[in-house]
């Protein structure tokens, strides 16, 4: 979910920025990590670089070119990945953000990834929530099954999860770390205390409130706030059940570099 100047936002007494609760590190800092992947928002990320699709014999291949090369990269640095994907389920917060998209992943490209990730053997799972909000139940706790989740959804901070974002410092490209337990426990507050304050910023489920920015919303943390309003920080912070949001069992294939070859080829790519 995007919230309007949320890393800006100085939050606690010392009004400290988000930002500056975590860290910056160049793109070896993934090597040999366990990386939960919120697959959506990195694929749709990359089509909106390309800015156009990619055609072969009339065959939209530009799905399969971002996952292909996210997928390789990672393998290259020894990345253990999980590719998570949230179904569209009718939420209606999410509805007018999903309309606004003006590159769209149609379902028969989105089963194409998940063909292609089984034939890398690649683990990947449907959910019926937020990627971002299972994906952040992984990274949490003391002894946590993935170290970080790739995502530029600040949901995972929000909920609590270990962010790890894609970024440019200096013109050069690197990743952004915040542990989002670490900073609540350092600001003394609930997740829910925070979801009300990236509300008022302005997300994509809410309008912002008015006369908030991102240097007084600690200060007016405690005003009300619209039903809307509150209707997005109870999405934001609800407790999940991990076991009961499953739209399927993770899928976990044995790579199959015959068929893999074979089906680029149909589709145009070099091997």
């Amino acid at each position: 979910m995007g919230i309007k100047d949320f890393l800006k936002a100085e939050l606690g007494p010392e009004k400290k920025k988000v930002q500056d609760f975590g860290e910056f590190f160049d793109l070896n800092f993934i090597k040999g990590k366990k990386v939960v992947i919120d697959a959506f928002n990195v694929i749709y990320k990359n089509m909106y670089v390309l800015k156009e699709h990619l055609t072969f014999n009339g065959q939209i291949t530009t799905h399969i070119k971002i996952t292909l090369q996210k997928i390789r990269y990672f393998q290259k640095l020894n990345v253990q990945q999980f590719w998570i994907f949230d179904e569209y389920y009718g939420n209606k917060l999410k509805e007018e953000t999903v309309n606004k998209r003006t590159l769209k992943l149609e379902r028969e490209h989105v089963e194409e990834i998940k063909k292609l990730l089984s034939l890398c053997g690649i683990k990947w799972i449907s959910v019926k929530i937020e990627a971002e909000f299972y994906a952040a139940e992984l990274t949490k706790g003391d002894n946590p099954l993935y170290d970080v989740v790739l995502s530029s959804d600040m949901d995972v901070i929000i909920r609590g999860g270990v962010l790890l974002k894609e970024s440019l410092r200096e013109g050069k490209r690197c990743y952004f770390y915040l542990n989002g337990e670490t900073m609540l426990k350092e600001l003394k507050i609930s997740s829910c205390a925070l979801a009300k304050m990236a509300v008022m910023l302005g997300c994509d489920f809410a309008p912002k409130s008015l006369r908030v920015g991102p240097k007084s919303v600690w200060k007016k943390r405690n005003e009300p706030i619209t039903p809307r309003q509150q209707e997005a920080v109870d999405f934001l912070c609800h407790k999940i059940d991990m076991c009961g949001v499953i739209h399927k069992k993770p899928e976990t294939k044995k790579e199959n570099k015959e068929e893999l070859n074979e089906w680029l080829l149909e589709l145009g790519f070099s091997i």
